[in-house]
C-alpha cells in the first residue's frame, strides 16, 4: 500500500511487478506469524524479511520499515526462547516436587 501511495504521489516509480511482490511478501509474513512453532517456522520468517529489507532499493522509508520488522521479529524469536526455557525449568522442577508421583 505504501508503495501504491507513493507512486501514485510520484515520489517514486516502481514497475508493476514490484507492488505485486511486496503484496505476496505481506501475505507470506502474516502466514508466516501463524506457522512459528513448526520446524520450518523460523526459517520461513526469516527469509521474508530479506525482501522487506530490500525495499531500500526503492526507497529508504520502505527499507528502515522493513529493518524494523527483521528487529522486531529477532527479539520475538529470542524471547521466545526465553519463555520456552522457563517453562521447561518451571515444568520438570514441578514434577520432581510432586508427591503423588
Amino acid at each position: 500500500m505504501a508503495v501504491s501511495g507513493l507512486q501514485r504521489a510520484g515520489a517514486i516509480d516502481v514497475p508493476a511487478w514490484f507492488v505485486w511482490v511486496a503484496i505476496a511478501t505481506g501475505v507470506v509474513m502474516a502466514l508466516a506469524s501463524g506457522v512459528q512453532k513448526r520446524t520450518w517456522g523460523k526459517a520461513l520468517g526469516w527469509v521474508v524479511q530479506i525482501p522487506a529489507i530490500a525495499g531500500f532499493a526503492i526507497t529508504p522509508a520502505i527499507g528502515a520499515v522493513g529493518l524494523t520488522f527483521a528487529v522486531v521479529f529477532a527479539i520475538a524469536v529470542r524471547l521466545g526462547r526465553t519463555i520456552d526455557r522457563e517453562r521447561e525449568i518451571r515444568r520438570s522442577g514441578s514434577e520432581s516436587s510432586d508427591p503423588q508421583k
